[in-house]
């Protein structure tokens, strides 16, 4: 799971977000299939995506975590990646 850096509207804002992530993170990653919920392969393991709103679990600050705050005025979005089945 990440959060994109820039807002998802639409197929192709989720596949530049996706490739700045394998970028980011160094990853073997490939998108198969392109669409709001894509399909992607990870180091020979395929994927699903899809875009949600974070909740204090999801959130990548500790803090946040530690202390059970959240940003309830803006709602953060994160992509979570699924074991394709």
């Amino acid at each position: 799971m990440f959060e994109p850096k820039d807002p998802i509207n639409s197929i192709k804002d989720f596949s530049r977000e996706l490739l700045k992530y394998k970028k980011r993170e160094g990853l073997d990653l490939m998108i198969i299939h392109e669409s709001m919920e894509p399909l992607i392969e990870i180091e020979g393991r395929r994927y699903v995506c899809e875009l949600g709103e974070a909740t204090l679990a999801d959130t990548e600050n500790p803090f946040q975590r530690a202390f059970g705050m959240m940003n309830t005025a803006k709602v953060r979005k994160v992509v979570k990646v699924n074991l394709a089945k």
